[in-house]
């Protein structure tokens, strides 16, 4: 399986960022990739049931049973920790679909399926907790290890916020209908309904005395307290993204691109240091020198002059031969290549590969130039000839081996950040003074916002194996000023 994603950035003049001032490390160092496996698509009925064999629950239980006296191995308790924190992230994606729902039954005005809908919700996330819940008592007298024992607090603590976020949204959904007063008859219709939000509220309730028996942290309280506010958001980013560690790909840097880059620099210097001894060798006849006491001042000055001039060249020769062998290596060979392995294994199960650089307007595929200017100012834009930068990501997976691994393999989820604050140094003012002549012809003047545009062309493409499966192209228009992106806009066609 291989997925191929091209990014076209075509940027203003007035950004500065252009082949000559922004290389390849810069770059890099802006770009944030995070690559990690899709989570298991699980309903909350499903995570509930025993027999079920994708569910962590069901996988805990199972290993619950297999544990003896003493203590477990340490695959086992590598395995045990995956599934709490599987629990975690599919919990988080499984109470999205209900609240759809909720949301969608509340807009058809269905009152009865709104509460039927809310009811199923807050016993289904009851039943979740529960069931974690006693699995973890069965747990409680085995002799796990810390970092075990750590993690199955820290995934009750994280069932119990998800649970909560969830209700409260619920909540907040039915609150707004009831508010309404009307059914879908137009008469109100609050008794199933108004029971429904007490059971959700119950749930919440129940939720936030558990954690405080517990000393975790519990909802923001009534009163505004800054200092225990940042408290209780820290905490929940934290286990959020202790959580989500179960499904995050670890990346290893491949040493080809190095060695290739060595060899260009190796090759680069040596020929600029067989230059200097050459230039020095031929400076000995040339001069007619011999190494002995009588040689003159002035050979000796002629010949030192000789040697400066060529160890400067040698110099420029190495740098200039070195740069002119890197930005020559094969369009084959990346700028970086990763491997990717799945959490706590030691096989790699498919590779990263990346390659930035700034092309011309008549290297852009004729397809991304057909999307660029469907639009009269893309035409515009296109005559000022913009400096396009061409990112390239090529994601190979071993899909078998993966699903071998893991048996919920079911996909990846590849997250491309840039940091452009270094693309704004060059603007402008983010306000401009314009000045014009009113009808009665009186002068005045206003402070208009100066933003800059960036129009940003994603293509997407997907192989199994030599096949092309699928292709699709967006497009997006990036607003900016000084102070950083304004505003991003998707453009169709």
């Amino acid at each position: 399986m291989t997925a191929d994603v091209d990014l076209w950035l075509f940027l203003p003049h007035a950004v500065g960022v252009d082949e000559n001032d922004y290389g390849r490390d810069d770059f890099y160092q802006d770009l944030r990739a995070y690559t990690r496996l899709a989570t298991p698509k699980l309903s909350l009925a499903a995570l509930t049931e025993a027999q079920n064999p994708l569910s962590p629950l069901h996988q805990l239980d199972t290993y619950a049973g297999s544990l003896g006296a003493g203590k477990p191995p340490r695959p086992l308790r590598k395995a045990i920790r995956r599934e709490c924190r599987l629990l975690g992230c599919t919990f988080r994606v499984a109470t999205r679909t209900p609240l759809d729902a909720l949301r969608s039954a509340m807009t058809s005005l269905d009152t009865d399926r709104s509460a039927q809908l809310a009811t199923t919700f807050a016993n289904q996330c009851h039943a979740i907790l529960n069931n974690y819940r006693q699995l973890a008592q069965r747990y409680q007298d085995r002799t796990l290890g810390k970092r075990t024992r750590r993690c199955m607090g820290f995934t009750d603590e994280y069932l119990s916020l998800q649970a909560e976020e969830g209700v409260a949204a619920a909540i907040e959904e039915v609150d707004k209908y009831l508010s309404s007063g009307e059914g879908k008859d137009g008469q109100p219709q609050e008794s199933a309904l108004t029971e429904a939000r007490r059971e959700l509220a119950a749930l919440a309730k129940s939720e936030q005395a558990y954690r405080a028996v517990r000393g975790w942290r519990t909802v923001l309280a009534e009163q505004k307290d800054d200092s225990a506010d940042a408290g209780y958001v820290d905490q929940a980013g934290l286990l959020k993204k202790y959580i989500a560690s179960a499904l995050f790909l670890r990346l290893e840097n491949s040493r080809t691109q190095a060695w290739a880059e060595h060899a260009a620099l190796g090759f680069a210097a040596a020929l600029a240091m067989a230059w200097a001894v050459g230039v020095q060798l031929a400076a000995f006849f040339l001069l007619g020198m011999e190494l002995n006491q009588s040689m003159s001042a002035g050979l000796m000055v002629a010949f030192a002059t000789i040697a400066v001039a060529a160890y400067i060249m040698k110099d420029r020769i190495k740098a200039s031969v070195a740069g002119a062998l890197q930005s020559r290596l094969p369009t084959w060979l990346p700028d970086r290549t990763q491997r990717i392995f799945l959490p706590d294994e030691d096989t790699p199960i498919g590779t990263i590969s990346e390659r930035m650089e700034f092309v011309d307007q008549e290297h852009v595929p004729p397809e991304i130039l057909k999307t660029r200017l469907a639009t009269a100012r893309s035409h515009l834009v296109a005559e000022s000839q913009p400096d396009i930068l061409h990112y390239h990501r090529d994601v190979k997976f071993d899909a078998r081996g993966a699903a071998k691994a893991f048996p919920r393999f079911d996909g990846v989820k590849d997250v491309l950040r840039l940091n452009v604050w270094r693309w704004l140094r060059t603007l402008a003012s983010h306000r401009k003074r314009m000045m014009w002549l009113d009808d009665d012809g009186v002068l005045k003047e206003r402070n208009v916002p100066h933003e800059y545009v960036v129009d940003l062309i994603v293509r997407y493409t997907h192989r199994s194996g030599r096949d092309l499966s699928g292709s699709a192209i967006g497009k997006a228009r990036v607003w900016m000023d000084r102070r950083g992106i304004l505003r991003v806009q998707l453009v169709e066609g």
